[in-house]
């Protein structure tokens, strides 16, 4: 759950710096398809999911 997390993390953050640079990942070429401020909204989510993921699965370890 951890790795997914990470991954899910990475494309989300990843795709905002990319994003900035007019580049996208060939994954991810679909969340502006519903406009910009929408394919942010799907950045932010996948970003936000990853990181309670990660935090979720050390509460777990610790637990």
């Amino acid at each position: 759950m951890r790795g997914f997390g990470f991954l899910l993390l990475l494309f989300g953050v990843g795709s905002f710096i990319l994003r900035a640079m007019n580049m996208q990942f060939r994954l991810l070429f679909w969340v502006d398809n519903w406009g910009e401020s929408t394919g942010n909204v799907i950045r932010v989510a996948m970003a936000a999911a990853g990181l309670l993921l990660i935090i979720l699965s050390f509460r777990k370890k610790n637990a």
